[in-house]
């Protein structure tokens, strides 16, 4: 049964097992579960502390969004490295983070009110290292701050361009 198991779909796989609760992977799934809380409560005591309400999750989940062969250049790998910053969320949250792969946008889609769609990126609105928007929607994004995202125009969403008359 645990070649049915790849790291793509890890937390489908870990999602069903704890609903069906097939008994050839487990036999006794309650204790499986305590064991590994027990396992996480002391493993946190014995990294950070006895008082769980002082453990803090930032400092273990960074984000660091570097150009895969530029960041590491010692002279100019700065200019193509972002972060680490502590980041919360995870993989499967509405806060994408993972330690190995940055997010490329985070799109939040109201499906029951377009209008209130958001969505950021986590870097700028330009791909060039050296433009002044390069990084300037990082701390909007580690902030958890939005760009509204209409689908409808909003009275007085309007431009009109008038093209100036060619020179001769």
């Amino acid at each position: 049964r645990g070649a049915s198991y790849n790291q793509g779909i890890g937390y489908a796989v870990v999602e069903r097992l704890l609903r069906q609760r097939p008994k050839e992977w487990f036999p006794d799934y309650d204790a499986v579960l305590l064991r590994a809380f027990t396992a996480a409560l002391e493993e946190g005591d014995r990294i950070i502390s006895l008082n769980p309400g002082r453990w803090r999750y930032g400092p273990h989940n960074q984000l660091n969004l570097s150009h895969p062969i530029l960041g590491d250049m010692k002279w100019i790998g700065g200019l193509f490295t972002i972060g680490p910053t502590p980041m919360p969320g995870a993989s499967t949250t509405v806060f994408q983070f993972s330690g190995r792969v940055g997010p490329s946008m985070r799109l939040i889609a109201d499906l029951a009110d377009w209008d209130r769609s958001t969505l950021t990126t986590p870097t700028g609105q330009s791909g060039l290292v050296l433009s002044g928007h390069y990084r300037d929607r990082w701390e909007s994004y580690i902030g958890g701050h939005e760009i509204p995202w209409r689908f409808t125009n909003a009275k007085g969403d309007e431009l009109t361009l008038k093209p100036t008359p060619a020179a001769r």
